[in-house]
């Protein structure tokens, strides 16, 4: 079996923090950018035709302490950065295993183990299919974005626009 592997360097020259003001230190602004550099670079390789094993969706999640009590936030804001204890960045693959866990701040156990299922569920479990008014009325994002679904619709676009001209 002939196996290549692929590297790819995602970078991002500036950031911004939330007052608009261009900050220095991006270690911690980089978490929330993380997935959608992920993201881009798993759908350039299927665009570009690159035969994979697996696929890649990823997610930044945030815990805050706000009155006592934590806060998860998912996609967190350049503000909700500024204001989290911890920030995460988890990637898991098509397989549902974790591929990429970053992480800074300060956390226990616990904490970890509830960013990561928060993490797993976004990434690796598709919402239930609805449909008509039961899809227009749906309130209950209870999860975040499934990103799963996000890649398959990517792809499907991306096809159907491939095949328009036949």
């Amino acid at each position: 079996m002939n196996t290549k592997l692929v590297q790819a360097s995602l970078v991002s020259d500036s950031f911004f923090n939330s007052d608009g003001v261009a900050v220095a230190d991006l270690s911690r602004q980089n978490f929330s950018i993380m997935p959608a550099l992920v993201q881009t670079a798993v759908l350039a390789l299927l665009s570009a035709g690159v035969p994979m094993r697996a696929t890649a969706t990823a997610t930044a999640v945030a815990i805050a302490h706000q009155d006592g009590a934590k806060k998860i936030t998912v996609d967190p804001t350049p503000r909700d950065i500024d204001n989290a204890q911890s920030v995460h960045v988890l990637a898991f693959t098509s397989h549902d295993e974790l591929l990429l866990a970053e992480s800074e701040g300060d956390f226990t156990v616990q904490e970890w183990d509830d960013i990561y299922e928060t993490s797993k569920g976004i990434c690796c479990h598709s919402a239930p299919a609805k449909e008509g008014m039961e899809m227009v009325l749906d309130d209950e994002n209870v999860g975040g974005p499934d990103m799963r679904q996000f890649l398959r619709s990517a792809m499907a676009s991306k096809v159907a626009a491939d095949l328009h001209w036949k």
